[in-house]
């Protein structure tokens, strides 16, 4: 019996086209306070570090050019 491929025509890097879709018209709630409360927001400097002597990128991202089905 003769196979059929589908092939996606979403860009994988966005992810599933349908996943996690759910539309209820109710506004999400925001806690501003769970760092500090929101009267007292200010930036923050970076504490001082010293300079590495090497510095490693590793790229752990996993890459799909295409997603595919066989049907019958």
């Amino acid at each position: 019996m003769p196979q059929r491929v589908a092939i996606e025509t979403w860009d994988p890097e966005f992810g599933a086209p349908l996943s996690g879709l759910t539309e209820t018209g109710a506004e999400p709630e925001i806690e501003a306070g769970v760092e500090c409360p929101p009267a007292d927001w200010r930036p923050i400097a970076p504490e001082a570090l010293p300079t590495p002597g090497r510095l490693v990128f590793v790229d752990g991202v996993r890459r799909t050019e295409a997603h595919a089905w066989i049907e019958e």
